[in-house]
């Protein structure tokens, strides 16, 4: 998922299938993610990638996870605007 750059970003969106809120969020990180097109964003689902869940100690869905250079920089959890997220984005480029 990293790339070699310098001051990589990353947004993991922790989400599963059932959840209704994960669902609302969805297309306002699709959004974000056509917005900020330098940072990397990638789904994570509960019920298929249980190993990523754990490696990021992630208990509840939706969680958003902000990486810099694979560093954890902040964490989401629950229901967030897009306001909320673009900001948190914005504070790691």
């Amino acid at each position: 998922m990293s790339t070699n750059n310098a001051n990589t970003v990353e947004v993991l969106r922790f989400t599963a299938t059932w959840c209704m809120p994960c669902k609302a969020m969805a297309p306002i990180v699709e959004q974000l993610s056509k917005e900020f097109e330098t940072v990397q964003f990638r789904t994570v689902d509960a019920d298929q990638e249980k190993e990523l869940f754990k490696e990021h100690k992630v208990t509840a869905v939706p969680t958003i996870v902000f990486l810099k250079n694979n560093v954890e920089q902040k964490r989401m959890v629950g229901l967030q605007n897009k306001s909320a997220i673009s900001s948190c984005i914005k504070n790691l480029l």
